[in-house]
């Protein structure tokens, strides 16, 4: 392989008077590491065969390795490309498959063909209606979320079509029923959370839980909020790494002069990071070594903005949270093996959704207290700072509001009709991420 394939390239480019490109792909899904001995790879390549070698990986990926020097030890010609459109990538793959589906079953006189063909077909049909003609918001979360990486968008989407949450026999019946079916907002996050877990854990899941709390001193559930919060605070400001970064060193001393816990800090601000709800002037996601300056990212933005505060995100991540009241730990896990117990008839769902009303409020109580305690142990009605911002107050009103919109929506079978729920988007703020509106 090493002697003999490269001589034997050499003759057939000279004897055919080609010139030899070599593509390497998808290198920014291994470690930065891994990717620095690629690129030193290919840059061998090139000379053993006299050929053209092209190494694609995402920017940050780019940079990460150059500030690692392994690019500024070459004379190399750097391309961008452009992310495609989120949109236009599902809906032209969706009709591509819905044309596969209309041709002929391969063998006509199969009746169960035809159905699955046609179920198929009508899920597709759905879920191209819903997400991407009615409901902007599903839209929105995606790009939020995934910042440009269209194969962790397409991971998302993918997540929701073959969850065990996602109720096709639901979405069908209804859709042949009254003709239309609208993915509602909390079915779509549902689906993408879970997966294909029964419960709800952020180490197998795609969305982390905000709420989570660690084993240090001091550790609170309003860590990554107080920490995301002094990032957005400072987004429109510049800094000597861009706009938006924020000195970590200040950041964290901040943090440990009012709440005397630099290590839980340090390990919320590596979970955001690992998340990419912050992003470093390193690029890299794997850890801080060697970040001095830090930022929030569009994710970032959503999840403290909007997600947090949402039925189908609280309803979730109840069940992974840790808790220091064991009376309400155990009501809560009584209450999620409750819920999963309910039979699911369709005339019971007022009945289930009620019940997980109420387990989400037990858990809004529950943080509630724990932030009006951590507010008096640490004075932080004194301290003009954006740590100090009450989280829960907000989190709360939004549920509310969200939790009136499902029950009136319940009540008068709207899944056959567009997203018309209390969600305020803030337009002018999602173009400072990057996240123009374009589902027009």
């Amino acid at each position: 392989m090493h002697d003999y394939l490269p001589r034997l390239l050499k003759h057939i480019c000279a004897g055919e008077k080609l010139k030899l490109v070599l593509f390497i792909d998808n290198v920014d899904q291994l470690s930065p590491a891994y990717q620095a001995q690629i690129f030193l790879l290919s840059q061998r390549i090139c000379r053993l065969l006299e050929s053209l070698t092209l190494v694609s990986l995402r920017e940050e990926s780019y940079y990460s390795a150059s500030v690692q020097k392994s690019f500024t030890a070459f004379s190399t010609h750097k391309f961008h490309v452009a992310s495609p459109r989120f949109r236009e990538i599902i809906v032209n793959r969706i009709q591509y498959t819905l044309d596969l589906l209309s041709k002929p079953a391969r063998n006509n006189g199969e009746d169960t063909e035809k159905h699955m063909h046609q179920s198929i077909a009508d899920f597709l049909q759905i879920v191209q209606m819903s997400i991407f003609d009615r409901n902007r918001r599903i839209a929105r979360f995606i790009k939020a979320i995934c910042q440009g990486n269209m194969r962790f968008a397409l991971k998302l989407f993918s997540n929701f079509l073959k969850s065990g949450a996602t109720d096709v026999d639901k979405m069908l019946y209804i859709y042949r029923r009254d003709g239309k079916y609208n993915v509602a907002y909390h079915e779509f996050v549902k689906s993408i959370m879970l997966d294909d877990r029964h419960f709800y854990n952020e180490d197998f899941s795609a969305i982390m839980n905000l709420f989570n709390v660690g084993t240090q001193k001091n550790s609170s559930h309003f860590t990554s909020f107080r920490l995301i919060n002094v990032l957005l605070a400072h987004r429109s400001e510049s800094s000597p790494e861009g706009r938006g970064y924020v000195n970590l060193h200040m950041l964290i001393n901040d943090f440990e002069q009012r709440f005397d816990n630099r290590d839980d800090g340090m390990a919320t601000l590596t979970r955001l990071l690992n998340r990419r709800l912050i992003e470093s002037n390193t690029r890299s996601s794997e850890s801080l070594d060697g970040v001095s300056y830090v930022r929030v990212t569009s994710a970032g933005w959503y999840y403290f903005r909007y997600l947090t505060s949402t039925f189908a995100y609280l309803d979730l991540v109840l069940q992974d949270t840790p808790f220091d009241d064991p009376d309400v730990e155990k009501r809560l896990r009584e209450s999620v093996y409750q819920v999963n117990n309910m039979r699911d008839r369709e005339e019971e769902k007022v009945h289930r959704v009620n019940a997980r009303f109420e387990r989400v409020e037990s858990f809004l109580d529950y943080l509630i207290a724990q932030e009006s305690a951590e507010r008096r142990a640490f004075v932080l009605d004194t301290f003009d700072h954006p740590m100090a911002v009450a989280v829960m107050p907000l989190i709360r009103d939004e549920y509310v509001q969200e939790k009136g919109w499902i029950n009136r929506r319940l009540a008068e079978n709207r899944e056959r009709y567009g997203d018309d729920s209390p969600f305020k988007y803030n337009r002018e703020e999602a173009r400072g991420f990057g996240l123009e509106d374009d589902e027009n």
